[in-house]
């Protein structure tokens, strides 16, 4: 169990996060990489998979609605890239996921500037 941390609010919040268990972390493996940021017009989103699987590249907007969806094929396990192109984006903040058909999914925040 982790170090337990009093809350002035009487909240156990801060203990429950020190609890964590190590393997719940997050692998920096897992980890979705979008540059440039911000973006203008064009981005690479880089990503690592750990498995051979299906690979989509999903953009949500801040309301949840999915914008954008590419099917990037069947990818092997390693480092990938993929370029997305977000000139029809009206400036705001968008959430870029990578979802694979073996369940791993990573998603990033991006701001889209014009």
């Amino acid at each position: 169990r982790g170090v337990e941390a009093a809350s002035p609010h009487g909240s156990d919040l801060d203990s429950r996060v020190a609890a964590e268990p190590e393997d719940e972390a997050v692998s920096p493996h897992r980890m979705l990489t979008v540059y440039p940021q911000p973006i203008l017009s064009e981005a690479t989103v880089s990503f690592h998979l750990q498995q051979p699987q299906d690979v989509m590249l999903i953009v949500h907007d801040v309301l949840g609605r999915e914008v954008f969806v590419r099917h990037l094929g069947r990818r092997t396990p390693g480092e990938h890239e993929a370029r997305l192109n977000a000139t029809t984006y009206l400036p705001g903040v968008y959430f870029i996921s990578i979802v694979g058909s073996a369940g791993e999914r990573m998603t990033s925040k991006v701001v889209v500037l014009k």
